[in-house]
């Protein structure tokens, strides 16, 4: 259904204040998702049906180069994202001992492929984070990668 905007509610507790750019929240370190200085990742690698798969080329409809996201230099705010074939949105949250959580989903509603599906799960999935080795690395709750970034 091209054209629709699709939103998906998530819920999300907070247990502390967070600042914008301080990186405590109740005494605890939050890193930043851009801590090497990079907001610009594209998705090397996504897990699909229990495996990570690596994305070597874009699908022959794709819309998008690649499947990416931008995000800012806060522990909370909003980051953008696309697939292949759409655009979204999603609000986020980073807690102490690089926990992460995500709610307040949106884009547009183009049917997606195999991989738009995957990154949204897998984005919805998502607990965690780490940077390690200049990639970006989400992971669900049983500390399990879901999505590898590089830098874009």
């Amino acid at each position: 259904m091209a054209g629709l905007i699709l939103f998906f509610t998530y819920g999300c507790s907070g247990n502390g204040k967070l600042s914008q750019n301080g990186n405590t929240a109740n005494n605890v370190n939050i890193p930043s998702l851009n801590s090497n200085k990079t907001a610009d990742w594209k998705v090397k690698s996504l897990n699909l049906s229990g495996k990570l798969a690596n994305i070597i080329f874009p699908p022959e409809n794709a819309l998008y180069p690649d499947i990416s996201i931008q995000i800012p230099d806060t522990v909370k705010g909003d980051i953008t994202c696309n697939t292949f074939r759409n655009y979204i949105w999603v609000a986020f949250e980073i807690k102490g001992n690089e926990q992460i959580n995500f709610k307040d989903y949106g884009g547009t509603g183009s049917v997606e492929d195999d991989w738009g599906l995957a990154f949204k799960n897998n984005l919805r999935n998502t607990a965690k984070f780490n940077i390690s080795n200049n990639e970006l690395i989400f992971k669900d709750s049983l500390d399990k990668p879901v999505i590898i970034f590089i830098p874009k």
